[in-house]
């Protein structure tokens, strides 16, 4: 039987620094805001999903329950960023990163474990706000029993993801399938809040 503990959950940390804004020099001696940097970036986000099929239903001794789906889970990821000098309100990425959820038990490891990649191309509406649209897959989908029940791997499918981004947040929203060694197919859409940094070296 599965003890339930007062608070459980996952716990991402990270941190994120608001990138420095250049300002060239006119001719008027009247300072401008400079245009975005351009050229490749190293990207770092994390976040957390909701949403999708449930995929384990958990029953602890004091009567309570708990709930896994398939879109749910804390993510973290890398990638590159790169922004090209002639568009600089375009921005082109690919990541890779690891999302997990895992039992609010302190007896037992239920989870769910995925593998994310992404590819987005996100355009600046204005300094502050961007929207975004790309492709994403999920490889290496784990459901672990722990012992409770048989471990279990799915295959995703690709789907599109669509973001709408404040300077460093993001909402993002995901379209997905897992299916399961039965053909059986499974919801795996999400709905999340994403925080990203990217890092550009300065130019010389």
């Amino acid at each position: 039987m599965l003890t339930r503990i007062p608070l459980a959950g996952v716990v991402l940390a990270a941190l994120f620094a608001l990138p420095s804004t250049a300002h060239a020099q006119a001719k008027s001696g009247v300072s401008a805001p400079a245009a975005p940097a351009t050229g490749l970036g190293l990207v770092l986000e994390g976040g957390f999903e909701f949403g999708g099929a449930k995929l384990i239903e958990i029953q602890f001794v004091d009567g309570s329950s708990q709930s896994l789906t398939a879109g749910q889970g804390g993510t973290i990821a890398a990638g590159l960023e790169f922004r090209p000098a002639g568009q600089p309100r375009l921005s082109v990425a690919a990541t890779i990163g690891y999302k997990f959820v895992t039992n609010a038990s302190e007896n037992a490891d239920i989870g769910i474990t995925r593998v994310p990649a992404e590819a987005i191309a996100r355009w600046s509406l204005t300094p502050d706000w961007s929207i975004g649209a790309g492709l994403t897959a999920h490889s290496s989908v784990n459901v672990n029993g722990d012992g409770f029940f048989p471990d279990s791997e799915m295959e995703s499918s690709t789907g599109p993801t669509l973001e709408l981004g404040w300077r460093w947040l993001a909402v993002t929203y995901t379209k997905l399938e897992y299916t399961d060694a039965a053909d059986e197919k499974f919801d795996a859409g999400s709905v999340g809040v994403m925080f990203r940094y990217v890092w550009r070296p300065r130019a010389r």
